[in-house]
């Protein structure tokens, strides 16, 4: 009788290294998530500092205090950390010369900060855009178009 009990049971042979593979199959998806999730973290980090960044030249090209180097170097410091390479950074004013009541237009473009991972795509290949505009109060020497 005990023989034939002993056949009925399933047989728990040696499960050594079951939650190694587990966890080996487990893993890959989850540090796709953890990567994804620091991915576009830093995206969005960038985009909101160059957000920021056009948002301050706006205002600083509303009142006439910076000229097109200036602006240009300030919007770069502004997020150097935040991306790869040089942001292309343009000025706009709705009327040429530049007039009181009008509106000034400042636009930057740069490439986000990139961990490297090709299977997690960024939005429009991690290339940022952010525009600002502002109204002039104070026309200057300084008030002209940046391209």
């Amino acid at each position: 009788m005990a023989d034939r009990r002993a056949q009925l049971r399933p047989h728990h042979g040696n499960h050594d290294g079951a939650a190694a593979v587990e966890f080996a199959l487990v893993s890959v998806l989850l540090l796709t998530l953890v990567f994804g999730i620091i991915q576009y973290g830093l995206y969005f980090w960038a985009s909101q500092i160059g957000s920021s960044a056009v948002r301050d030249a706006a205002r600083y090209s509303a009142v006439g205090t910076k000229d097109c180097p200036d602006l240009q170097a300030t919007v770069d410091d502004q997020i150097s950390g935040a991306a790869v390479g040089s942001p292309t950074t343009t000025r706009s004013y709705s009327a040429n010369p530049a007039t009181t009541g009008g509106t000034v237009t400042v636009t930057v473009t740069f490439q986000a900060l990139d961990i490297g991972m090709p299977f997690i795509p960024l939005p429009g290949d991690g290339e940022i855009t952010q525009s600002a505009d502002a109204r002039v109060e104070n026309v200057t020497s300084s008030s002209v178009d940046c391209t």
